[in-house]
């Protein structure tokens, strides 16, 4: 499993009113890289999890994911990839 997230918003919490995102750096804080090194980790996994606008346009922009793919969870992207 490979979990992917914009640096600037590792360690940060969202709401919305209903829902709350909190990212938090026991997860999503490991190596840090760039959106290449992002890109080539998640190609080399069987499950996925990403959260943020830099990285998961860089997926749609790479053709790895539809638009239609992406949900918004208090207004920040997120995808999850399961390959089987």
């Amino acid at each position: 499993m490979v979990a992917v997230c914009d640096a600037d918003i590792i360690g940060k919490e969202f709401s919305d009113g209903k829902k709350k995102l909190e990212i938090k750096e026991t997860f999503y804080k490991g190596t840090l890289g760039t959106l290449e090194d992002g890109i080539h980790a998640m190609n080399a996994a069987t499950i996925v999890n990403v959260l943020g606008e830099k990285i998961i346009t860089k997926m749609i922009d790479d053709g790895m994911i539809s638009e239609h793919s992406v949900i918004r969870i208090c207004g920040i992207p997120h995808v999850q990839i399961i390959c089987v």
